[in-house]
């Protein structure tokens, strides 16, 4: 009768409390992924369209930036149906402005100008108050160069002819910001 009893295994005490906390650690993991990706915010940064040749301090756009700022329209509309931005910022210049534009009254939001001297702070700014929406952003060359080197950390060119790059930065609080380039 002894053997008998050494054939069965006895099972471990914890196993069946060590069950239930690995199952709840699970489901808070998840929660805690989706509520990060809900939060997650898409920045569309965009240069302003080709500006016309002229010896004023703030040119607007000639005839290709104007058609160049409704293809950004028809671009994003076809991305998201309905509202493709929540917010649209702008540095305070004609050509960002009149880049925007087209877009903003499209979707039915306001323009917000910053001032060019303010980009930093407002960018930390625009990050806090627009988490999990779609925020456009529309600068100059060197200003679109530096805001992509502070948020990636990386040396970004944007060449001088190049209109038509359109760069999507995905930010959430748990990974790093994430920066896809694209062309219209």
């Amino acid at each position: 009768m002894q053997a008998d009893f050494q054939k069965f295994k006895r099972r471990p005490f914890f196993l069946p409390l060590l069950m239930p906390l690995v199952l709840l650690a699970a489901v808070i993991a998840a929660a805690i992924w989706l509520l990060d990706a809900r939060s997650s915010t898409l920045f569309v940064l965009v240069r302003n369209a080709e500006v016309e040749q002229s010896l004023q301090a703030n040119p607007g756009l000639n005839e290709y930036g104007k058609a160049r700022a409704e293809a950004l329209v028809q671009l994003l509309a076809q991305a998201k149906p309905g509202r493709a931005v929540d917010a649209v910022y702008v540095l305070e210049s004609s050509p960002a402005q009149q880049t925007a534009a087209p877009l903003a009254a499209r979707m039915g939001v306001a323009v917000n100008v910053i001032a060019s001297g303010s980009w930093k702070p407002a960018w930390d700014d625009i990050r806090g108050n627009h988490a999990g929406e779609i925020v456009m952003l529309v600068a100059s060359r060197e200003q679109l160069q530096t805001l992509l080197g502070q948020i990636s950390d990386q040396e970004w060119t944007i060449e001088e002819p190049d209109y038509g790059s359109v760069f999507v930065v995905s930010e959430s609080r748990l990974n790093k910001p994430s920066i896809i380039r694209l062309r219209y």
